[in-house]
């Protein structure tokens, strides 16, 4: 269940939302920012800190068999749902921008992009340690 609740979260957000999330600098003749913040921050870093969550998970094991905090951990992602919905989101109709700035719309996606890859690895390697003998192939 945990496993299913990350990918829902993760869905919910990438790349749906997070490809209208514009800099801020948008317009100011910056390549950077015209052409290639999008591209880099929302795909490029969060599918590189994806990865480095799940390499991350390999080596640090926490929890090893409590699930009941995998699904905890889980549920507090919800957080990325509203998040990301506060940067620089465009085009805008009802919302302001809460988040104004790209440096923090960074931090939030390599959060998400680490707890992400983290989350659904530690969630395959916990299920066999607490899956009852019986049920293991």
């Amino acid at each position: 269940m945990s496993l299913w609740y990350c990918f829902v979260v993760m869905f919910c957000v990438y790349p749906a939302i997070t490809v209208l999330v514009k800099s801020m600098d948008e317009g100011n003749k910056s390549e950077w920012s015209d052409i290639y913040f999008v591209p880099v921050i929302t795909f490029l870093l969060y599918s590189f800190c994806d990865y480095l969550g799940r390499i991350i998970s390999g080596y640090l094991q926490w929890p090893e068999k409590e699930s009941w905090i995998i699904a905890v951990i889980s549920i507090v992602r919800t957080v990325f749902i509203p998040l990301v919905m506060m940067c620089n989101a465009q085009p805008r109709h009802h919302l302001p921008v809460v988040i104004a700035s790209d440096w923090l719309y960074i931090l939030i996606i390599i959060a998400f992009g680490l707890s992400n890859g983290y989350l659904a690895n530690i969630t395959f390697i916990t299920v066999p340690k607490i899956v009852g003998a019986h049920e293991l192939q």
